[in-house]
């Protein structure tokens, strides 16, 4: 560990040259200062999910994250949690062959009891296919396959906001 060194100034001094500051490294997540990102009313709160690290706020931000991943069969699929009560979801489902079925966009607002959005699309050639949801918060979404025939793959992502 080097000297320690106490500098004392008085009034303005004029700095010539190169100043070099190096704060070191910095120390272990447990060790760590705490940071809170505020709006001097509600904190901002960090969540790991399947996404990743997110920072969660209650407006203006967007989730976003895959549901299903080239499926071939009847698949429900992976939830996508959003932190927070999206009342706005979107999927963009994309299919490729000659696979046809019905797509439909789920909700749930504690991951465990789920309802149709009344979003549903018939899937009749390969291309992309959009599901909108308006107005119904839901923390929770994913998308389903049925009906499924042919051969080809599906995949949907999901965006709330």
């Amino acid at each position: 560990m080097g000297a320690e060194m106490t500098v004392r100034v008085d009034g303005a001094q004029p700095v010539s040259g190169t100043v070099t500051a190096n704060a070191g490294t910095g120390p272990s997540v447990a060790n760590s200062w705490n940071m809170r990102i505020t709006d001097g009313v509600d904190i901002a709160a960090v969540t790991t999910s399947t996404l990743g690290n997110a920072l969660l706020v209650t407006s203006g931000m967007l989730t976003s994250g895959k549901t299903l991943s080239a499926v071939t069969v009847n698949t429900t699929g992976t939830t996508v949690d959003f932190g927070a009560a999206r009342s706005d979801v979107s999927s963009v489902v994309v299919t490729t062959g000659a696979l046809t079925g019905t797509v439909t966009l789920e909700l749930s607002l504690d991951n465990i009891s789920w309802v149709s959005s009344t979003v549903t699309a018939a899937v009749t050639v390969a291309g992309n296919l959009a599901l909108y949801s308006i107005g119904r918060p839901a923390r929770y979404a994913r998308v389903t396959l049925t009906a499924q025939a042919g051969v080809g793959t599906l995949t949907a992502d999901i965006m709330g906001a």
